[in-house]
């Protein structure tokens, strides 16, 4: 018999590489702030996002995640026809009506990043227990965990269809601010430019060159934080 859920757990990885997965990948940040690409549409995500991926779909990180992040998720089996229709795992509960509304709103997406409808990043939680523990009548409770979980998917994406995607500041501009307000705090303290450059991580240091704490010759900006 085959699995409902393909995949599922609690994910915190410093960088994700591109991959795809057999089935409807499902994620609600619980925190930090990540980016995420899905073929040519890359994305910023947000505590509080929910963010798929339809079967088959190349996705991954775009740069270095956040440190403290973390995510629920659930890949639930499903695959894409010919016509580009959704078809699920045949023990979950939607009529061929039913089926088919979800698939449109789903594929019809050039975003994948919605606002989550509220209790879905509880309900993956308690799909992933499940999934681990497999108590009395499990299957029963996966089928239905998953199927609630789609559904909650497809009110995220109606209710956010019109609203803007997420806009947040880059990683690098938040380590900025954080120096800068370091700074103001402690207006005392000396720094050099080594030090400088490892808080900030804009500078490549190994083209630094420091004798007796003074630095010499060119700093380099390293250019993967020009966006």
């Amino acid at each position: 018999m085959s699995s409902i859920v393909v995949q599922s757990g609690n994910g915190s990885i410093r960088q994700l590489p591109l991959h795809k997965n057999l089935g409807l990948e499902i994620i609600v940040i619980r925190r930090g702030q990540l980016a995420w690409r899905t073929e040519d549409v890359k994305e910023w995500v947000t505590p509080g996002t929910v963010y798929f991926t339809l079967p088959c779909q190349i996705h991954g990180s775009e740069h270095e995640f956040e440190a403290g992040h973390e995510w629920v998720f659930a890949v639930i089996s499903a695959s894409l026809d010919k016509h580009k229709k959704l078809r699920f795992h045949s023990d979950l509960p939607f009529s061929a009506k039913e089926a088919t509304e979800i698939s449109r709103w789903l594929t019809g997406c050039k975003r994948h990043a919605f606002l989550a409808s509220p209790t879905l990043g509880d309900l993956l939680s308690e799909l992933v227990r499940e999934v681990c523990e497999r108590e009395e009548f499990h299957r029963a409770k996966i089928r239905l965990l998953a199927a609630a979980a789609v559904i909650k998917l497809v009110r995220s994406v109606t209710a956010g269809k019109s609203a803007k995607p997420v806009q947040v500041r880059p990683a690098v501009e938040n380590r900025v601010l954080a120096v800068i307000e370091k700074l103001q705090k402690q207006p005392g303290d000396k720094w050099s430019l080594p030090q400088l450059a490892a808080s900030l991580r804009l500078f490549d240091r190994r083209s630094l060159q420091v004798w007796n704490g003074k630095p010499v010759g060119f700093v380099k900006i390293r250019p993967s934080v020009i966006f």
